[in-house]
């Protein structure tokens, strides 16, 4: 069991490495650290699944193999989180120096050749013991182990001073902060694994497998959540306008599209479990769950691979309808076949709100087919209902929940902005029918009319009309228009000097829009803005 257990961890490890991998890159796929981001995380990934496989394996020929696998992940590990630190610490200009690259992957190469290309000679690095809770490895202690240990602790150094270095070089207290955090969690994470790594199992009696995937995930979340925190990874802005036959915005088309992924990936997670419930090969599981895995992480990259909607919308159509008889042919003589008959209504609720027809139409074919199938191949069948199927169930109906109340809230969102563009396309009607009859005794009038109209639809308690003079050194409020409740604050006739205001000023006059929803949301040199909006006590502005 302890050995399950130890092995489970692994896989779940396996899974949070390339998660954060593929997310952090999807946050500004275009910027190097990203890119190398990802790789350090692929490499952790690559080490995790392998030991996952491994440890759950009997004979030691297959354990060896997948411990050669796990070299391409751990052999090169350090050389991808040494350049990512040379770019956080923003020292990217040692990199442009050939020599410098040799340094850093020359070591990572020869380590994979050694311990996981090379036949005899990787074989001869292996020193595997079978524990209780699964594989632990002796170290041979030849010049291939010491290479190694040196190719780790140089490294590691090397590390840990570049974020020394970066902590006490930096002015800026918040680089301060994500330095020190690294700097600790890394330090933590390479104490822990050089104890136990290579010191419990060569002096120890009682031989454990190495977790050092797991320890590693301690400067790895760190690196995720500082990056994200302190904004290294900044979404790219999507400028796209929204087709009004849409039902999804870009955005939300991306949101729902990353939900799915996040799906998948979770799936893969709830396959290994039920080795706990039902009699499973663990290996094979892990195996099946990894094409769930891969395909989620795919899902999720389709919206930072420049495709358009329909094209992430056919590919979609195509990964599901794969699901689909997969899922049905892995499971259709297993217990788990008493509830997984739901997940082809899954799917077609979810062909709601993707504008693609030949998604529902290949959804229901295929849901046909499969039941055509069941029918032909299990025409009868009896099933023992018990405790892990009622919280499969449970599973489902949250899965469900959660898509009919993402659905519900999309569809009064957008009944709500039908509503909106309706009321702004009567004001704009009324307003037009206005001035049709306007003359000079009415104008002034109309233009109050027209402010307060425009100033109503957007919810404001005030509207004005300004206007520069000549040499736009002042302005005026030609008009005004005031709520009920509302108390004037400025004169009409006074001119105001523009210095105050030369940010928004700017702005205007290169017919940009000025939309500020708090005075916070100023930049840092519009100080005298600032303070001339919280005089007046003014929340929001629009200003055009």
């Amino acid at each position: 069991m302890l050995q399950t257990v130890i092995s489970i961890m692994f896989y779940l490890t396996f899974i949070i490495y390339a998660f954060l991998g593929v997310f952090c890159f999807a946050l500004n796929k275009n910027a190097t650290l990203n890119r190398v981001f990802l790789l350090v995380c692929f490499s952790f990934s690559i080490w995790a699944f392998a030991f996952a496989v491994s440890n759950s394996l009997n004979h030691v020929e297959d354990v060896i193999f997948w411990r050669r696998v796990a070299s391409l992940g751990w052999g090169v590990a350090f050389s991808f989180i040494v350049h990512f630190i040379l770019i956080l610490t923003q020292k990217q200009n040692w990199l442009t120096n050939k020599i410098v690259y040799i340094a850093i992957y020359l070591p990572a190469g020869i380590t994979v050749f050694v311990f996981g290309l090379y036949g005899k000679l990787a074989n001869a690095q292996y020193n595997l013991v079978h524990t209780e809770a699964g594989w632990g490895n002796i170290a041979v202690n030849n010049i291939w182990d010491a290479f190694y240990n040196l190719y780790y602790l140089s490294f590691s150094i090397f590390i840990l001073y570049l974020l020394i270095k970066w902590y006490q070089n930096s002015d800026d207290a918040t680089d301060k902060k994500q330095a020190l955090s690294m700097l600790l969690a890394f330090s933590l994470s390479v104490a822990i694994g050089t104890v136990s790594e290579m010191l419990v199992n060569n002096y120890l009696s009682e031989k454990t497998p190495s977790v050092a995937p797991i320890i590693i995930l301690i400067p790895v979340t760190a690196f995720s959540y500082n990056i994200r925190k302190y904004g290294f990874m900044t979404p790219d802005k999507s400028k796209k306008i929204r087709d009004a036959r849409e039902i999804l915005s870009n955005a939300t088309h991306s949101t729902f599209i990353r939900y799915i992924a996040i799906g998948y990936l979770s799936v893969s997670f709830f396959n290994i479990l039920q080795t706990f419930f039902y009699p499973t090969v663990l290996w094979s599981d892990m195996l099946f769950s990894t094409i769930f895995v891969i395909m989620g992480l795919f899902i999720y990259s389709l919206t930072v691979a420049g495709l358009s909607i329909m094209a992430q919308d056919r590919i979609m159509t195509a990964l599901i309808t794969l699901t689909m008889p997969l899922t049905f042919f892995r499971f259709h003589e297993n217990q788990m076949s008493n509830v997984l008959w739901t997940i082809p209504l899954i799917y077609l609720m979810m062909t709601i709100i993707f504008n693609y027809k030949k998604m529902f139409a290949m959804i229901a074919v295929v849901s046909t087919i499969i039941g055509i199938l069941s029918c032909i191949i299990q025409p009868e069948q009896f099933i023992h209902v018990g405790t892990v199927d009622y919280f499969a169930r449970l599973v489902i109906y949250s899965m469900v929940i959660i898509l009919a109340a993402f659905i519900n809230r999309i569809y009064v969102a957008r009944l709500k902005e039908n509503e909106h563009q309706v009321r702004f396309q009567k004001m704009i009607s009324s307003i037009t029918t206005s001035f049709i009859a306007i003359t000079s005794e009415n104008f002034d009038n109309k233009v109050t009319e027209l402010l307060k109209r425009s100033g109503s639809y957007i919810n404001a308690d005030r509207a004005y009309i300004c206007s520069f003079s000549k040499n736009i050194d002042t302005f005026s409020y030609a008009y005004r228009w005031l709520d009920e409740h509302v108390k004037p604050t400025i004169r009409e006739t006074e001119n105001y000097e523009t210095t105050a205001f030369s940010w928004c000023k700017e702005r205007l006059l290169n017919n940009q829009i000025v939309y500020l929803p708090n005075p916070g949301a100023l930049p840092l040199e519009a100080d005298e803005e600032r303070a001339e909006i919280l005089k007046h006590q003014i929340q929001s502005i629009i200003g055009v």
